[in-house]
């Protein structure tokens, strides 16, 4: 786990990359304030990167929460990374058609 300090107003980037591998992209996180001993904390993110709390992710599988943001912004493309080649592979379709079983069972 890497651990980084910072003030409020500091920020730390996360820099990910596009469905080729390449890192154009990237998502700030940054140290907003403290309130009756809580972060708060801004994340500025692409639209398709799914960010959620560990609570809310711990009671949905990534499955679900995929399903639920196709059935808000269907032109969103979901991309997983294929480790053994490296590149980040558009797993939308396969999404769409569990939502689907789903629905039908």
């Amino acid at each position: 786990m890497l651990v980084l300090g910072r003030r409020i107003g500091q920020a730390f980037i996360c820099d990910i990359p596009d469905h080729n591998g390449i890192y154009d992209r990237s998502i700030s996180i940054r140290c907003l304030g403290f309130d009756n001993g809580y972060v708060k904390i801004g994340i500025d993110a692409p639209r398709d990167i799914i960010i959620v709390r560990e609570e809310i992710s711990k009671r949905h599988t990534m499955s679900e929460l995929m399903a639920k943001l196709l059935e808000l912004d269907p032109r969103l493309h979901i991309y997983q990374e294929d480790f053994e080649t490296n590149k980040l592979v558009d797993i939308t379709p396969s999404v769409q058609k569990e939502q689907e079983d789903g629905l039908n069972a």
